[in-house]
């Protein structure tokens, strides 16, 4: 999404800083509102991180299909016409301020669960600080998050290294609609940790209902009025509700647990024998005299998988853990789990990973 806003050259001065302060307000209206919401629900005695709207089935699998619409507009299979977006004419999909605002508002959706390490000790501290000072600071990652994009859009000397507009520039637009796709897959992959076949058949359900209202509405595209949007507007609300209601609380009830969903496998791609995470596991095998590694991890942490492949997985680790007795303990952040929150909030973390050795005693 990113990519495709600073793709968006050729176009006036005056316009390009309409795109980026429009791309800003978008990043900063989504932040205050995750901000929000998780403050107010942590005061009322919610133990939730950051990244909490991602340990619910209906949210994953509602985000599964936006990224699966927003690649099929990218792609050009479908274009939402001016009733709908107005000036933004195709939200994510041309120029224009509502589609930049759009952009921001969801790159900062979708990117919440990327926690680096120092935005992990930023949003640790601003949840552990007063309501005023956490809102704040995460206001000025905001800022930070969509400064490379404001930059570009005020910036004469950084428009002019950007390469020049083209034909180039609509290949490149329906090429990263693939990005989109593969973010709908793994959303339905997360979805089938978070609800086993239930999570999936919805998914399916939505997808596929989804590409048939893309196909109609095109086919519909010369004599298409306003009650034809209307109504598909119902089907797709309809359609929604179907999907959400096949997660519902069935999923919710069958993987809860810390050593649910991946963690309740044997091994994982460490190849390490796992042991399922609680405070009390940790002290009985210090107690035995082991050193403890705990990896806290959740399905739709990107970071998390890729640590787990390149470092957590190499040969040069395995032997370690071997030569040292090193238990293996692994905690599944994939669901709201209150223990493993209270865990992180310990330890001045908000999200996942983290990273913990403790030596044996």
């Amino acid at each position: 999404l990113k990519a495709v806003a600073l793709a968006q050259a050729g176009r006036k001065p005056a316009e390009r800083r309409t795109d980026g302060v429009a791309y800003l307000a978008g990043v900063l209206a989504s932040f205050a509102i995750l901000a929000t919401t998780l403050l107010i629900l942590r005061h009322a005695g919610q133990s939730l991180g950051w990244g909490f709207q991602f340990q619910t089935p209906v949210f994953v699998l509602v985000m599964a299909g936006l990224f699966f619409v927003l690649g099929l507009t990218l792609s050009g299979v479908v274009s939402f016409g001016d009733t709908l977006t107005g000036a933004g004419d195709g939200l994510a999909r041309k120029a224009g301020p509502a589609g930049a605002f759009f952009t921001g508002a969801l790159a900062t959706i979708a990117a919440t669960p990327c926690t680096a390490p120092f935005m992990g000790a930023a949003i640790g501290y601003a949840l552990g600080a007063s309501a005023l000072a956490g809102f704040l600071v995460l206001l000025a990652m905001g800022a930070g998050f969509a400064a490379p994009v404001v930059a570009l859009s005020v910036s004469p000397a950084l428009q002019r290294r950007m390469p020049r507009p083209g034909r180039w520039m609509e290949t490149f637009k329906q090429a990263m609609a693939f990005p989109l796709y593969a973010s709908a897959g793994w959303m339905v992959w997360v979805l089938s940790l978070q609800a086993g076949s239930e999570g999936v058949l919805a998914a399916m359900v939505l997808l596929v209902g989804l590409g048939f209202l893309a196909w109609l509405w095109s086919r519909l595209r010369e004599q298409r009025r306003a009650r034809h949007e209307l109504a598909m507007l119902l089907a797709a609300a309809v359609l929604i509700g179907a999907s959400a209601g096949l997660v519902g609380s069935d999923g919710a009830a069958k993987s809860g647990a810390s050593g649910s969903g991946p963690a309740a496998a044997k091994t994982d791609v460490t190849g390490l024998p796992i042991i399922a995470f609680s405070r009390e596991r940790i002290a009985a095998l210090q107690q035995e005299g082991r050193p403890v590694f705990v990896n806290l991890t959740a399905a739709w942490c990107i970071t998390c998988k890729i640590n787990e492949k390149v470092a957590l997985s190499s040969d040069r680790m395995r032997a370690a853990f071997s030569a040292s007795r090193v238990a293996y303990v692994k905690g599944d952040w994939t669901r709201q789990d209150p223990e493993i929150t209270r865990f992180l909030q310990a330890f001045g973390r908000a999200g996942v990973p983290l990273y913990l050795l403790y030596p044996g005693k």
